[in-house]
């Protein structure tokens, strides 16, 4: 799936961010765990091979196995997420529906930014 078997022979330290990011993601993607944590999963790859796990993300979030993701993309975690929590500081902020904790987020750091 990573499509990198050109760099089988590759020193690890020889291959992109994004090189790594898909053979992480592609071993992942061959687990049969029950419990996955993704965080910021899809930040270093090309469009290419984020189409391909799109597919991969809705089989997963329909299954009844549980999976934490992490992302600064609200629009992958509203499509992949039923349900969020805002941590803040290591404190859960809120903790609910997606649309609803993004809203939020966004509307605090859009009153207050930076």
């Amino acid at each position: 799936m990573a499509e990198l078997q050109h760099l089988q022979f590759s020193p690890l330290k020889e291959i992109s961010w994004g090189q790594r990011q898909r053979l992480a993601v592609s071993t992942f993607f061959q687990t049969r765990n029950e419990f996955l944590i993704f965080d910021e999963t899809l930040s270093f790859v090309d469009q290419h091979f984020a189409e391909k796990c799109k597919e991969y993300f809705k089989d997963l979030c329909a299954s009844e196995r549980t999976v934490i993701m992490t992302s600064h993309e609200s629009s992958f975690l509203k499509k992949y997420c039923n349900r969020a929590i805002w941590l803040d500081s290591g404190t859960i902020r809120m903790s609910g529906d997606t649309d609803q904790i993004i809203k939020a987020y966004q509307k605090l750091y859009l009153e207050h930014p930076f």
